[in-house]
């Protein structure tokens, strides 16, 4: 019995004590907010929600940086599918079926961080396109920091 409240009561402290550790462009980034912010607008946000699942918000705009839709806590208007697949999420572009944003958790020996390998192919407000994998990216904010650990930024990536 004792058992029992122990992991009814405390258990929830330990899971939401996870961070999320994002690789993206060769970068870990550990205890970040938010994935791509642009001039102070966040583009792309990821979450975990009380029950495990990941909660996408994010902006995705046209080759011409006009906006074409948007996602808040998986919720989707405008030209894009989101698929939430066994331990992450993808954002799809509806017309051309091109994945945009894929997050997908990764088994790593450190389980107090939720390890989420991020995949980007998606243009900014600017008109500029950010190509990234988990290991890759040229996008020089990316490139310049590849094989670096960065802990509790607020934002992983900052374009202006």
């Amino acid at each position: 019995m004792k058992k029992f409240l122990f992991l009814f009561f405390l258990a929830p402290l330990f899971l939401h004590a996870q961070a999320l550790v994002y690789q993206l462009g060769g970068v870990n980034f550990e205890g970040c907010e938010t994935l791509i912010q642009h001039n102070g607008q966040d583009i792309v946000a990821l979450r975990l929600a009380p029950d495990g699942a990941f909660l996408l918000n994010a902006d995705v705009f046209n080759e011409g940086g006009k906006l074409v839709a948007t996602v808040r806590d998986n919720e989707t208007t405008g030209r894009v599918i989101l698929r939430q697949e066994k331990g992450g999420l993808r954002l799809y572009d509806a017309s051309t079926n091109r994945l945009i944003y894929g997050f997908a958790g990764n088994a790593a020996a450190d389980v107090s961080n939720v390890h989420i390998n991020v995949t980007l192919d998606a243009y900014l407000p600017n008109g500029k396109k950010l190509i990234a994998t988990p290991a890759e990216s040229a996008y020089p904010t990316l490139a310049d920091k590849k094989g670096m650990t960065i802990k509790n930024s607020k934002v992983a990536v900052t374009i202006n």
